[in-house]
């Protein structure tokens, strides 16, 4: 919630187009959670009608709790990853890269350690909360998507579930 302003500049031969964009929001909302100087970029280049590659970068505060982003995207056709993600919110560190197929399905790794799920969890719109340092391994599988936890999750409530404890 929130009036963002956005600047976008594409240009460039074919083959070669720069693509770069800014969006920002001095201030609005997420979850009735205050957002100020959000400032999300991405600067990149336009391959082909369906390749682009960019460095996307993000700054701003969360309940005013610093946020940095930092990710390689790479999209073909209906294909997306993005590598190379590193995200710090308000206690919370993810890292990694997640790929999703042409067939919908994700593979990748995420690493998360956090003392607070909440202000992650509000960027993805959910309410959660609790406390946890954890991999998060997505993987094709035959018949669909395959998805492994490693590490350990205290008072994790979310979707009206609850884990007091998992290691």
């Amino acid at each position: 919630e929130g009036a963002a302003e956005v600047e976008a500049l594409v240009d460039g031969p074919v083959g070669a187009v720069e693509v770069t964009g800014t969006v920002r929001l001095a201030e609005g909302q997420v979850l009735d959670r205050p957002v100020e100087n959000l400032r999300l970029s991405i600067d990149g280049v336009l391959r082909s009608a369906s390749r682009l590659t960019a460095q996307i970068t993000g700054t701003g505060a969360l309940d005013a709790e610093p946020l940095s982003l930092s990710a390689e995207m790479d999209m073909a056709g209906e294909a997306l990853g993005l590598r190379a993600l590193d995200l710090t919110l308000a206690g919370t560190r993810a890292t990694g890269g997640v790929v999703r197929g042409l067939d919908g399905l994700l593979a990748g790794d995420l690493e998360i350690e956090s003392t607070n799920l909440s202000p992650l969890a509000a960027l993805a719109l959910v309410e959660a909360q609790g406390a946890g340092d954890i991999t998060l391994r997505l993987r094709r599988q035959e018949g669909g998507q395959g998805v492994s936890l490693v590490g350990a999750l205290q008072n994790v409530a979310a979707f009206d579930q609850s884990i007091e404890a998992l290691d």
